[in-house]
């Protein structure tokens, strides 16, 4: 089982936790139960149509994807800490063409680089109204 982590800015903010409490009620729905669903199942199952690796990038870094109502592709980037079973979610986009999604992953390996040198930190994020997050 994968404990999902969202990365923090140096005032605490949390982008992806941000993003997903502006989502209509029946959004957040299914990003939940995408969520939950990658939460159970091994590394190998994080393929299309709910996730995929970045093309020729670190083999850590992958993208969470939702089809909106709007037909807008949604995408968190993000990557895997596999020996802790911890997956960073480091921002969230809307995928248009390639040149978006380069700018995400970019974005997300720049936060990387901050979380590993200690410049910011990450909190762990449920994604439930109830939870303490």
């Amino acid at each position: 089982m994968w404990t999902f982590k969202c990365y923090t800015d140096k005032e605490g903010k949390n982008e992806v936790a941000e993003w997903y409490c502006s989502l209509p009620e029946d959004m957040r729905g299914k990003v939940l139960a995408r969520l939950n669903y990658l939460k159970m199942v091994a590394k190998s199952q994080w393929r299309h149509p709910y996730a995929e690796h970045e093309s020729g990038g670190s083999p850590e870094s992958y993208e969470i994807k939702f089809k909106m109502k709007s037909k807008m592709e949604h995408r968190i980037y993000g990557y895997f800490i596999e020996e802790e079973k911890i997956f960073v979610m480091c921002n969230e986009g809307v995928k248009k063409d390639k040149k978006d999604n380069k700018r995400g992953f970019e974005k997300a390996a720049k936060r990387r680089i901050e979380i590993e040198n200690g410049e910011r930190t990450t909190v762990e994020y449920d994604f439930l109204p109830s939870s303490d997050n």
